[in-house]
């Protein structure tokens, strides 16, 4: 869906770089695919690499 999505529009700009639903969706990418770059997770963000970065070092939200 991300790449879909990233291929066919803008991304999203979060007010808040650090969003919940950024840091769950970095963590979520890492755990699908444990191989995958800073640079596929910045590129299917909308983010740059070391965002990507800042975004994974950051607690991830439980929303169960």
């Amino acid at each position: 869906m991300l790449i879909v999505g990233h291929g066919l529009t803008t991304p999203c700009l979060f007010p808040d770089p650090l969003s919940p639903s950024l840091v769950f969706t970095a963590h979520d990418l890492i755990e699908a695919r444990p191989g995958i770059t800073l640079d596929e997770i910045g590129v299917l963000l909308g983010v740059a690499p070391e965002h990507a970065a800042l975004l994974l070092e950051t607690e991830p939200p439980d929303f169960t």
